[in-house]
């Protein structure tokens, strides 16, 4: 499974590149913002920054936080995927995510980005 993020700034496109990217049975269909997906890249960023302050007590180190968050992720877009099979490929969207792209990378195997950049 290869998984697309498409971002950008609001009102820069980014839904009808996603619309464009969604046309095919080898994607998922046009969905809705990945908000629930961005909030657990944001919740990784938090746990990662203040691992020694609260988390220490919890995970033995970061590379097992880190672990844990890709576990979860890989989940949840495997259920995406499922969601919506025959698809073999997620495209998922949200102008809120393209400055986690850099976390996404980390934790996302197979991840490729499309940046929509508006030129008014």
């Amino acid at each position: 499974m290869t998984t697309f993020f498409v971002g950008g700034c609001m009102r820069s496109g980014t839904s009808v590149l996603q619309a464009v990217l969604c046309s095919t049975v080898e994607t998922n269909p046009h969905i809705h913002e990945a908000q629930f997906l961005t909030q657990l890249v944001r919740l990784y960023i938090y746990a990662r920054s203040s691992f020694n302050r609260y988390l220490c007590h919890y995970v033995e180190n970061l590379e097992e936080l880190k672990t844990f968050h890709v576990d979860l992720i890989e989940r949840f877009l495997d259920r995406t995927l499922q969601r919506y099979h025959p698809a073999s490929h997620l495209v998922l969207k949200n102008p809120e995510m393209t400055p986690l792209f850099p976390e996404i990378g980390e934790l996302v195997d197979n991840a490729k980005f499309v940046v929509v950049v508006r030129d008014p």
